[in-house]
């Protein structure tokens, strides 16, 4: 990542490590972890939905480092947990570091993409952050 970027915090939550930095152009968050149940899934989440809705980015950047046991549902659950405005206004581009979890993304985001919401899943975050600011170039 860009030597602009700064650590805005980091939290222990239950079994997840989220660290949260605000870049010039988007906010990032990140998720890792070693297992995934509902509960914590729920929580990081709605941790995650929190800080996104305490700003005022059009632009957010969810990395995930956790083995994929959640359903595909799951999976953008965050976008429908931020409040504070419309979150189709929001730009939101995913990372999951293991290829092996891309194609579990497909069914959560053709919901979201039919409900109005930009979204994407990458294996790296320079293609997401290419993707996240294209039209700003």
């Amino acid at each position: 990542m860009s030597n602009d970027f700064y650590k805005k915090s980091t939290l222990s939550k239950g079994q997840f490590k989220l660290v949260f930095e605000e870049h010039a152009e988007y906010f990032f968050a990140c998720v890792e972890g070693d297992s995934t149940d509902s509960d914590a899934v729920d929580d990081y989440q709605k941790t995650i939905a929190e800080e996104i809705s305490k700003r005022n980015y059009d632009r957010v950047m969810i990395k995930r480092d956790v083995p994929l046991t959640n359903n595909s549902g799951q999976h953008c659950g965050v976008i429908y947990k931020v409040r504070g405005w419309e979150i189709r206004k929001i730009r939101y581009a995913f990372v999951d570091v293991n290829p092996k979890h891309l194609s579990s993304y497909n069914f959560a985001l053709m919901l979201v993409n039919q409900y109005g919401i930009e979204a994407q899943v990458f294996g790296d975050i320079p293609s997401a952050e290419k993707w996240l600011l294209n039209d700003r170039a």
